[in-house]
């Protein structure tokens, strides 16, 4: 079945919109599952941690084994005093605590966040198989279904550049050829600009230098001057005497 522009340009209309509306679920997934994960990391930063005076005893016995014997001193303090830790840790209870913060965490901030991913993902599920997408998977070919190849084709219709969709598929390769040359070209261009400052640079350093050695080549002639008329001088005052 052979479409009209204006048919064309309301199928494609309704695609852009699913597309866009997939591509934004997506993203906002991608955000929360990232803020989720950390929320995960949290949550297993609060299990494992270990209260301040499990560490004070570790490393206050490492620190006097070190003072009394050394290095051996130093381990077997570290030794002891991570043994005398774990003893306060199960006297005070202390994992039993951090035990029920991260429990307590989970259910009010992981759990929640959770929730929250699979909301996302059943919406994506249900988005990826409404009867646009599909109809959208099997007209367009694979490259032309983004945003990009979407709004440029349809604004090649709009625009009656076009009037069929094989000849929005073939303007827009055309289009990402000549865009591809001009980001070629721009990259060229600040190559050679990045050589001719580099170029310059060098010159610069070139010129400081030779500068330099002019500078150095001036002092050393001056210098050979005067010890040259102090020799003279001496010479001289030497005759005289005799």
């Amino acid at each position: 079945m052979i479409m009209d522009t204006s048919e064309l340009i309301k199928k494609y209309e309704g695609y852009l919109k699913a597309a866009e509306k997939y591509f934004q679920l997506q993203e906002e997934y991608e955000n929360v599952n990232k803020h989720y994960m950390e929320l995960c990391k949290k949550e297993k930063d609060i299990r494992e941690k270990l209260p301040v005076l499990y560490y004070v005893f570790m490393f206050g016995f490492a620190i006097i084994g070190a003072g009394f014997l050394s290095i051996i001193g130093g381990i077997v303090g570290l030794v002891v005093g991570a043994f005398v830790g774990a003893i306060y840790v199960k006297i005070t209870k202390a994992d039993v605590k951090f035990a029920l913060k991260a429990d307590e965490y989970h259910a009010s901030v992981v759990v929640p966040a959770e929730s929250e991913c699979e909301k996302l993902r059943e919406n994506i599920d249900c988005h990826f198989d409404s009867a646009v997408m599909k109809q959208l998977l099997t007209d367009v070919p694979e490259d032309f279904r983004s945003v990009s190849a979407l709004e440029f084709c349809l604004k090649m219709l709009k625009n009656r550049q076009a009037d069929t969709e094989k000849e929005c598929y073939n303007l827009y390769v055309e289009y990402l050829q000549r865009q591809q040359i001009i980001a070629l070209q721009d990259q060229q261009v600040a190559l050679g600009q990045q050589m001719l400052e580099e170029q310059k640079s060098q010159t610069k350093v070139t010129t400081e230098l030779n500068n330099n050695m002019e500078e150095m080549a001036k002092r050393q002639k001056k210098i050979s001057k005067q010890v040259r008329y102090g020799n003279v001088v001496n010479t001289i005052n030497l005759v005289r005497k005799k």
